[in-house]
């Protein structure tokens, strides 16, 4: 019971960070695709940093999600500033 118990945990966190991010991600890939590290490589830099601190927050504390979204919203915001 435990390991299941466990695994839904693992899975939740999974499914957070997926819908928290995604937005990021992809903001984050289309500035690589603007050579936004070429013009703009400390802004994509802080973005990539914001995303995984936004992941680690939900990795940590899966009710963290407004912490999380903040990050993940700072990284959107950086990178879209980068491109």
């Amino acid at each position: 019971m435990k390991a299941l118990a466990k695994r839904y945990a693992k899975l939740e966190v999974e499914a957070l960070k997926n819908s928290t991010v995604k937005g990021a991600e992809e903001q984050i890939r289309k500035a690589e695709c603007a050579k936004a590290d070429d013009f703009a490589p400390l802004t994509l830099t802080q973005s990539k940093s914001e995303l995984k601190l936004a992941k680690k927050v939900l990795e940590s504390d899966a009710d963290a999600r407004e912490k999380a979204a903040d990050h993940a919203n700072k990284a959107y915001k950086l990178a879209n500033r980068a491109i």
